[in-house]
């Protein structure tokens, strides 16, 4: 019998499982050693644990299914493709900015970023945003789309289609962000990501324009202090 080239539910709930439970005890580690610590510090080194969490939650489900587990996208494509997602990446972040200031305007609270918060009493130096632009702009890019334009949307696609696929998949990458406007505009990022996945039939463009988005924004945040 040849192997099932499927992800099935076991797999969509082990990794799913796995990494709640890492990132609960890896959240509860990090607020107890950087207690007292700066918003900054304590959202840096969420985002760790979370790329943590989702790498071991994939990974759990990939080798669960070895020696040949269902395929996640990554298979290479051109330098050109990739350029062109970088394009992307850079045209969606005012998109996305709009898409979430016109959230937060139409739910009537303040029209000012959420996450500058995070910011606030932060000693910022090159330094600090060498540690975001690897951190949030590359790490956790690439953990994030391997749950999410990898597994969950291969996992929609072979069930429902590409367009059901694409929507689920980009709600979920939304409520992963909690705060509302935020949660909009990276569904509607998560859409463009599952086009470009489906596309190229790669997940690195969709790395490629999550990273170029992460990243511009940190530097804009970066500058904006």
């Amino acid at each position: 019998m040849e192997p099932d080239d499927r992800w099935i539910w076991t797999d969509l709930a082990l990794a799913v499982s796995v990494t709640v439970l890492v990132l609960a005890l890896g959240a509860f580690a990090v607020g107890a050693l950087l207690a007292g610590g700066s918003p900054l510090t304590l959202t840096l080194g969420l985002a760790a644990v979370e790329a943590v969490a989702i790498v071991l939650g994939v990974g759990v489900a990939w080798l669960r299914r070895a020696p040949a587990p269902p395929a996640l996208g990554l298979r290479g494509v051109s330098a050109k493709t990739i350029a062109r997602a970088v394009g992307v990446g850079v045209a969606c972040m005012p998109l996305v900015g709009f898409v979430a200031l016109g959230v937060r305007v139409l739910l009537g609270g303040p029209v000012d970023n959420p996450q500058l918060e995070a910011f606030q009493d932060a000693e910022m130096s090159a330094a600090t945003l060498a540690l975001m632009v690897l951190l949030v702009g590359l790490i956790v890019p690439v953990a994030e789309e391997l749950l999410f334009r990898g597994l969950l949307l291969d996992f929609l696609r072979q069930r429902y289609g590409a367009g059901p696929a694409i929507l689920g998949s980009s709600v979920a990458f939304g409520m992963v962000h909690f705060e509302p406007s935020i949660a909009v505009g990276t569904g509607v990022l998560g859409v463009v990501m599952g086009v470009a996945r489906l596309k190229t039939g790669s997940l690195w463009p969709a790395v490629a324009i999550h990273a170029t988005n992460n990243t511009l924004s940190a530097v804009a945040m970066y500058l904006t202090l």
